[in-house]
């Protein structure tokens, strides 16, 4: 999964939130809380076969998917002068709602980087979201 270990049972996490810099304890609060917050995503969102019509490679399990499109929106997104944490973006996920585990998370992650690329910062952004998909009856 992303930058977890398993078999090592060590995560690559900076104190920023980044997979990067040096290997700490899977029992490390951030390890956990990032596990936790991965397992609930995978609860909360299908498991996508395709995206914009393009078949998505297969993945081992959605956790391994969820990770894999959150950090390549979190690229995409640095690749234009957006910086955000890895966690800020699967906390922020975690925190939006979904309609009866059916929803895509990779319209949620358009959704927020069209929101951040606009210049709106991170906690706006899920905040709009929220209130956006808590006002429709359209959650997907």
């Amino acid at each position: 999964m992303g930058g977890l270990h398993k078999d090592l049972g060590y995560a690559s996490i900076s104190p920023s939130g980044q997979f990067q810099g040096k290997l700490i304890s899977k029992n490390d609060e951030r390890v956990t809380k990032l596990e936790s917050t991965i397992i609930s995503l995978s609860k909360k969102f299908i498991l996508e076969k395709t995206i914009n019509g393009k078949k998505v490679p297969r993945y081992d399990s959605k956790a391994d998917m969820i990770v894999a499109l959150v950090t390549g929106a979190q690229q995409e997104l640095n690749r234009y002068g957006v910086k955000e944490a890895s966690f800020n973006l699967f906390n922020g996920m975690d925190q939006l709602p979904t309609k009866n585990s059916s929803s895509k998370i990779s319209r949620y992650m358009s959704v927020y980087s069209l929101l951040r690329l606009k210049g709106v910062s991170h906690q706006k952004t899920i905040n709009q979201m929220k209130s956006s998909l808590l006002e429709t009856s359209l959650l997907h």
